[in-house]
C-alpha cells in the first residue's frame, strides 16, 4: 500500500508542479486541494486494481 502512496504523492506533487509553472492555479489551497485528491484517489484505484490483478491471477 505505501507503493501506491508513494506513486500517487509523486505524480500529485508533479501534477502541482506544472500547474503551478504554468500559471494554471496560483491559489496554494486549491493547489494543495488539488494533490490531496490526487493522493488520495490514485491510492484507492492502485489498490483496487492490485487486488483485481491478484483475483484473476489466482481464482479460488
Amino acid at each position: 500500500m505505501l507503493r501506491y502512496l508513494m506513486g500517487a504523492t509523486l505524480f500529485g506533487l508533479i501534477w502541482a508542479s506544472i500547474a503551478y509553472t504554468q500559471q494554471g492555479i496560483s491559489d496554494p489551497k486549491q493547489l494543495l486541494a488539488n494533490v490531496l485528491v490526487f493522493i488520495v484517489i490514485g491510492t484507492a484505484i492502485c489498490w483496487l486494481l492490485s487486488y483485481i490483478v491478484k483475483w484473476f491471477k489466482d481464482p479460488k
